[in-house]
């Protein structure tokens, strides 16, 4: 979901050696945890191995957008399954560090807008996949707001930047594309059963973001039927964890981590509304392993459910005494609950449940400021 800002001058890429991104990570953790049981680490050892245990394939991976929130964590998660990672992002996006057991790390600058630039950076990496995560935004809003602002822009980047990839991927026979949608596709929660929607349920956008979603998932299903290119859409539900970069409905989750990282106050809206959450490592994780896996045209992927009050509580269980609050009341966000069960019955199973997710969140920034 890295924004992409204006779709910026055509006609222009700029390679980066390998290896040119930074490197390290920060220092000491600052807050005072209680630590739940925590995820295992990747395993070492042969890259073709740890590209099978993981799911991901073992190839050459372009991440378009891979800069960004979610780039970031994909990244990283190719990186442990034993992919060669490459990533395309907008001139002046901020390179993340090189991530940890890359084999091999490439960067390339220009728009996603910009077919001739997609195109050189694909056949200069051979990518065997290409993971498109770019999203239009601007001036720190969420992609929604950004989208109703300015629809163009949004259809440029969302939709016309997809097709650029599809039709690459069409002329590379064998090319896997995973692009991201969002569950904002669906409708107002009344229109559904209360079990779950699942991929085949009643799409009814309500916004100009959703629309670009909807369209984008129509263009994969053709492309898959008509051009026999490997693409799959993934609807992630509400992803949350460090380094968004935006202002989004998931931020005031973030604002209550942040503030029990470093101590400062903070009050959020309350509300008890059950929200489908997947923590980004997970969202990274779970987009990498549909890189080795081929699940149809549209895949939902979700953590867990948890509210506002719930993600506070929490908080205040990992970090106890933690000045954070809610008063007044958020709006609802009145998306349907989701069932995830085509992913996990394909093996797929997230590793963050909450406490988890709230633990690694307040930790991370803990670090990052120390």
């Amino acid at each position: 979901m890295a924004p992409a800002g204006a779709p910026g001058a055509p006609g222009h890429l700029r390679r980066h050696p390998p290896g040119a991104a930074r490197d390290g990570r920060g220092g000491r953790q600052g807050a005072h945890l209680a630590d739940p049981a925590q995820p295992g680490q990747p395993p070492r050892g042969d890259r073709r191995a740890r590209g099978r245990r993981y799911g991901v394939t073992s190839g050459n991976v372009l991440i378009v957008g891979g800069d960004g929130f979610l780039g970031r964590h994909t990244a990283e998660a190719l990186a442990a399954g034993g992919a060669s990672v490459h990533v395309f992002d907008r001139p002046g996006s901020t390179p993340p560090p090189r991530p940890r057991g890359a084999h091999r790390y490439g960067r390339y600058e220009g728009s996603v807008t910009d077919r001739g630039a997609l195109e050189e950076a694909v056949a200069d990496a051979g990518a065997d996949a290409i993971v498109v995560l770019a999203s239009y935004s601007h001036g720190g809003l969420g992609l929604a707001k950004a989208a109703e602002q300015n629809p163009p822009a949004a259809v440029e980047v969302n939709v016309r930047g997809l097709l650029h990839v599809l039709e690459i991927a069409a002329r590379r026979p064998g090319t896997r594309v995973v692009w991201l949608s969002s569950t904002t596709v669906y409708g107002p929660t009344d229109r559904y059963a209360a079990t779950g929607v699942s991929e085949d349920a009643l799409l009814a956008p309500g916004s100009v973001y959703a629309a670009t979603k909807v369209l984008g998932e129509q263009l994969v299903r053709t492309y898959r039927t008509a051009h026999g290119v490997r693409a799959t859409a993934v609807r992630p539900t509400l992803v949350w964890g460090p380094g968004l970069r935006y202002r989004g409905v998931q931020s005031c989750l973030g604002d209550l981590a942040d503030a029990a990282a470093h101590g400062r106050e903070a009050t959020v809206p309350d509300s008890d509304e059950p929200w489908d959450l997947l923590y980004v490592r997970d969202a990274g994780r779970a987009v990498a392993w549909l890189t080795g896996r081929d699940l149809g045209p549209v895949v939902l992927v979700n953590g867990y459910r948890a509210s506002v009050r719930q993600v506070r509580e929490a908080v205040l269980r990992a970090v106890p005494g933690a000045p954070v609050r809610v008063a007044g009341a958020a709006p609802r966000l009145n998306v349907p609950p989701v069932d995830d069960g085509r992913i996990r019955r394909a093996g797929f199973v997230p590793e963050f449940d909450l406490a988890r997710s709230v633990y690694d969140y307040v930790a991370t920034l803990s670090a990052s400021t120390a």
